[in-house]
């Protein structure tokens, strides 16, 4: 390589370098290092790689295809990988078709008279003559079959590609003068690109004659090496990735950082290329190149403007907090900026603490009458291991309370905080609190058939758990915690049918769309609603088991359609076995963006009307929506350990996904503490903190309430506020200490405080802590004495030896320091006062003595704590004429004090004990 091409791809890597984008608090540290060979196009790399397969997608109405089998030798050179699936199972799909295939056929075979299929703008509604809730059809509302048809959201994904200029083939049939799809979405998204002199790479192909089928295909597919004008696939070949997580305790890592060596090829002519890093930061499979719902981009690092070239060499560091253990799932990918194809590898890399540093999630399980499912339980011991703690990755705790008590809580409630109620705390009968935020990481609605005949019952309820989703914390609704029973009051899961449905996505038609940002199914019928069951649902509720059709039976296989981390960590899961469940009723809203089906129903060997298991949209078993989860365990007790799993996996994934309240720490003060009413103020510190590292700051408020009688408390009133977008030297940061002090009132009648810190992000997930302070009169310091070291209230001295003293008294709050002060009757003598050594309670005090007054000791910890006190004292009389069987006294004078710990007020004792001394020439006790 010329000099002169050196010295300019070092300058051009160095401008590169500059504009490296930190695009997420995610990363904290993002090392590049570049070392770019470039070749031109059309060269390849000094070392030789092997042509990789064409990868070719097909999509059809149904299961009947047309590449089966299919000859691909016209193609040289060249291994064909063949992907096919139905057109349900494809708009259940979240995967990126730019990057990951070459070609996209989309075909328009309508099967056999056994396997017939078709595509349809809207699914048929003839034979159906009642409602799954009861009633006819048409009457009130007007139901329909789902349709067969792509939706937007994928056709988007569709349109990408082929605004990229890569082959995408279409059955004629589907766009001809007489098609009857023009209502499709399919048609209406796709009919201007077809015949389109802007789109060369658009084919279509005539598949109606079978006896020139074949060859109609080879010519729609000999387009890709045939046109010039259709675009390739650029080449990215990664040398070296981050160790790849297999489900095994070896391929963990410690060191969060991870490497990537790479080549990369234009296989256009304008060989410009745009290498992007993204994180799968919420774990839904999904890698956003925008701003998700935590705020965040998972797109973490972008070089634009390289040529092909060899050796790249990306380094970047993670940030050391428990969030970021655990699986964290990558994609590198290249575009060619002249086409917009791209190309793209992804993989997975998993992460380990400490022990004792655990992400910590905190699950409480609203458990229906007839629980199926122990969270705690069957977790704890899936078949002899404890699936709930994994050393530096997780530890999961379980508080299970039934739904009836969790009703009872709130069912008077008006404001404030709702009572504790009974439950088990990781398998311990407790209380424990039915307040969400602050408390729980993540509620589970679960487990058991029509939800136990169960509901949340009042609006409290209902809103509590509405606001616990709004903060975008997690919650996971299972089996029957919907109802088909729409109209009927009183029915199971009728209230949280109407009140979280639409939040669930199995709302899939809206009369008016509540988010304009995006697209919703309109009513089929504008003169009538709709609620879009389930195919399932409206076969059952019509045929039942009438004229030997079977319409309800339940299945124990579920069939994987998308990866995340419920497939991914901590346990690698494919096709599963759960126990018996059966279809859920609403159709799932595949225009939701954040809608990732996991897993579908499939047929076992005690069932035959699960025989579409790619459709995610009416036969879902597990579906994440953001930071809500949904499961269909629930219909019987689970008795694999391959669902086991899933459900960890499950609470992994909702904990990665979801946000965060902060934890709270209150220190200075104590609940059911007495300050003294001279105090002018109440002074403390606290310190809130939130694993969530875009958290960086937080807010709270403090509130105060006064009581003059002790018990009945005035409302809060907010007294000082901190918030994340104040003055960056008075804003609370996360993590750090951050000290109040608050006035007092001025009235002389109040008998008790009530403070409340209450500390929240910005999403307001949220915890609070209530500090109760009785306002006493009463002296920190009582019952003062002094006596000899062997506790009688005289003793002997020989002339001018030290006399061996204790000074003893109770200690009813914390105290900052003691001050001793003690005055003799012998005169014009003085005193001096060494300390030697100070009990509480019989157990030794470490202490600090004032270097300007000995008299004065401080605590080598935060406070004396409360208590019985003695403390050892040697008292040395100077200057005065001490003579043998003179007698004097020593007296404890009022101005020993103790300091209080919380209020920093200085207190004096109120008596004034004495010890008689007799002067003795030997020992001797008088």
């Amino acid at each position: 390589m010329e000099k002169g091409g050196e010295l300019a791809d070092k300058l051009q890597v160095t401008r590169m370098m500059k504009k490296v984008k930190k695009l997420g608090p995610i990363i904290l540290a993002l090392l590049i290092s570049l070392t770019f060979l470039p070749i031109p196009y059309g060269v390849a790399p000094a070392q030789a790689q092997s042509v990789r397969a064409l990868e070719v997608l097909e999509v059809q109405p149904g299961t009947s295809y047309d590449l089966t089998n299919f000859d691909w030798s016209f193609i040289p050179d060249r291994t064909v990988h063949l992907t096919q699936m139905s057109m349900p199972e494809f708009i259940s799909k979240i995967d990126e078709i730019n990057g990951k295939y070459d070609i996209v056929y989309i075909g328009n075979n309508t099967g056999s008279l056994l396997n017939p299929a078709s595509y349809s703008a809207l699914g048929s509604d003839f034979g159906i003559t009642i409602l799954p809730e009861g009633g006819i059809n048409g009457i009130c509302s007007k139901e329909y079959y789902s349709d067969n048809d792509i939706t937007n959201k994928r056709a988007a994904v569709l349109k990408d590609f082929i605004s990229s200029k890569q082959l995408t083939i279409f059955d004629q049939s589907i766009f001809n003068a007489w098609s009857c799809l023009k209502d499709t979405k399919l048609y209406q998204n796709f009919h201007s690109d077809v015949n389109n002199a802007n789109y060369p790479n658009v084919v279509l192909v005539d598949t109606s004659f079978c006896f020139c089928k074949a060859s109609n295909v080879r010519t729609a597919f000999s387009v890709y090496m045939n046109n010039s004008q259709v675009a390739k696939r650029p080449e990215l070949t990664l040398n070296s990735k981050p160790s790849e997580y297999d489900g095994t305790d070896k391929s963990y890592q410690k060191d969060k950082s991870m490497g990537f060596n790479f080549d990369i090829r234009s296989n256009s002519s304008t060989n410009d290329l745009t290498v992007k890093l993204y994180q799968d930061i919420n774990g839904d499979g999904i890698f956003k190149a925008k701003d998700d719902y935590a705020g965040q981009s998972e797109q973490v690092y972008e070089l634009d403007h390289r040529n092909s070239g060899t050796g790249c060499t990306v380094n970047y560091r993670l940030p050391d907090t428990s969030i970021g253990l655990g699986l964290q799932p990558w994609k590198l990918e290249i575009t060619d900026n002249g086409t917009g194809a791209k190309s793209y590898v992804t993989g997975a890399t998993a992460f380990k603490a400490d022990s004792g540093n655990e992400l910590k999630i905190r699950v409480l399980q609203l458990k229906p009458s007839g629980n199926t499912f122990s969270v705690y339980d069957d977790l704890k011991n899936a078949n002899g291991q404890n699936l709930l703690y994994k050393e530096g990755v997780y530890n999961i705790s379980v508080t299970e309370m039934s739904v009836s008590d969790f009703n009872a809580a709130y069912a008077d409630l008006q404001f404030g905080t709702p009572p504790s109620k009974p439950a088990k705390v990781n398998g311990e009968n407790k209380t424990a609190p039915t307040d969400l935020n602050g408390n729980y990481d993540m509620v589970i609605m679960g487990f058991a058939d029509i939800y136990g005949g169960n509901d949340l019952t009042n609006n409290n309820a209902l809103q509590a758990l509405q606001n616990f989703i709004k903060t975008n914390q997690s919650v996971m609704f299972t089996h029957d915690t919907q109802t088909y029973d729409v109209k009927s009051p009183g029915t199971w899961a009728y209230n949280m049918t109407q009140n979280f449905r639409s939040l669930l996505g199995q709302q899939r038609y809206y009369r008016t769309a509540p988010d304009s940002t995006r697209y919703y199914d309109p009513m089929p019928n504008a003169c009538k609603d709709s609620y879009g069951f389930s195919n399932l649902t409206l076969d059952r509720a019509n045929f039942g088991l009438k004229n030997g059709l079977v319409t309800f039976q339940t299945t124990t296989q579920a069939h994987k359609i998308n990866d995340n981390l419920v497939t991914q960590f901590p346990f690698i899961l494919g096709d599963i076995q759960v126990a018996p469940t059966h279809f859920q009723y609403f159709q799932l809203d595949l225009e939701d963006e954040n809608i990732v089906p996991v897993y579908t129903l499939k047929n076992s060997s005690r069932s035959t009307i699960y025989a579409h298991p790619g459709d995610g949209r009416n036969d879902y078993f597990t579906y994440t929506k953001g930071t809500i989860t949904f499961s269909g365990t629930g219909h019987s007790r689970p008795d694999s350990v391959e669902e086991d799993k899933m459900f960890v996996n499950t609470i992994i994934k909702a904990s990665r996904g979801a946000n965060h309240a902060p934890t709270l720490e209150i220190h200075g003060i104590s609940d059911g503490m007495n300050i003294a009413t001279v105090s002018t103020s109440i002074d403390f510190s606290f310190k809130a903190t939130d694993i969530d590292l875009r958290d960086q700051y937080l807010n709270a408020d403090i509130e105060l309430a006064t009581s003059q009688d002790g018990s009945n408390f005035s409302d809060y009133q907010k007294v000082k506020s901190f918030r994340a977008a104040d003055d960056v030297n008075s804003r609370l940061q996360n993590g750090a200490i951050q000290p109040v002090s608050i006035a007092k009132t001025a009235d002389p009648n109040i008998k008790a405080y009530k403070v409340k810190v209450v500390a929240f992000d910005d999403s307001n997930a949220q915890v609070s802590q209530e500090v109760l302070l009785n306002n006493v009169d009463e002296n920190i310091i009582q019952n003062p004495s002094i006596t000899s070291r062997s506790g009688y209230s005289q003793m002997s001295v020989i002339k001018n030896e030290a006399l061996q003293t204790n000074i003893g008294f109770t200690l009813i709050r914390p105290a900052a320091s003691f001050k001793l002060d003690l005055a003799n009757s012998l005169s014009g003598s003085t005193m001096d006062v060494e300390i030697s050594k100070v009990l509480c309670d019989g157990k030794e005090i470490e202490f600090n003595v004032d270097n300007g007054d000995h008299e004065k000791i401080y605590p080598k910890d935060s406070a004396f704590p409360d208590g019985t006190y003695t403390i050892y004292a040697a008292i040395t009389l100077g200057d005065g004429d001490m003579q043998e069987g003179q007698s004097f006294t020593v007296t404890l004078t009022h101005q020993t004090s103790a300091q209080d710990a919380v209020n920093q007020s200085e207190y004096n004792i109120t008596s004034e004990p004495s010890l008689k001394i007799y002067v003795v020439s030997s020992p001797k006790l008088h």
